[in-house]
């Protein structure tokens, strides 16, 4: 290069550390949606048949049922139950939230336990309203003070 030319800056370009994220679902959610599947599936089902007994019946056509993917013939003139919300949170019916508040109940268990421990190790080492190691040198320096007398 000349002389009085300047050479272009460089700049270091450093990409940021890539970020995992972990999801978790937990189970009793999991179960919540699969039975709202279920009922929406049901519901499906349900407006299939409908619709192939009034075509059967614009048609001309006696009506020979609609079957689900489980082959259990669909009653069109019953309709399925709306989906309850509650069945997530009713340890009842969803085994698995059941399991969650058993699990809950043992950590908060865990805890007080945890709590009490530490309580009375702290209590342990408070004797007469000091700490054990200064009680421990009190009790050193009046023996010690027995013996040289």
């Amino acid at each position: 290069m000349a002389k009085g030319s300047q050479q272009p800056q460089v700049t270091e370009v450093k990409t940021p550390p890539s970020r995992i994220f972990k999801e978790y679902t937990p189970l009793s959610v999991l179960a919540a949606y699969g039975e709202a599947n279920r009922v929406q599936q049901q519901r499906s089902d349900y407006e299939a048949a409908r619709r192939d007994q009034a075509t059967a019946g614009l048609l001309g056509q006696p009506y020979t049922g609609t079957f689900n993917f489980e082959g259990t013939k669909i009653d069109p003139t019953r309709s399925p139950a709306p989906f309850d919300i509650t069945f997530a949170f009713d340890p009842e019916r969803n085994p698995y939230y059941a399991a969650e508040v058993e699990s809950g109940k043992q950590r908060l268990e865990n805890q007080k336990e945890r709590r009490q421990e530490r309580k009375m190790e702290r209590e342990m080492d408070d004797i007469f309203g000091m700490p054990r190691e200064s009680y421990l040198a009190a009790m050193n320096r009046v023996a010690n003070q027995g013996r040289s007398s």
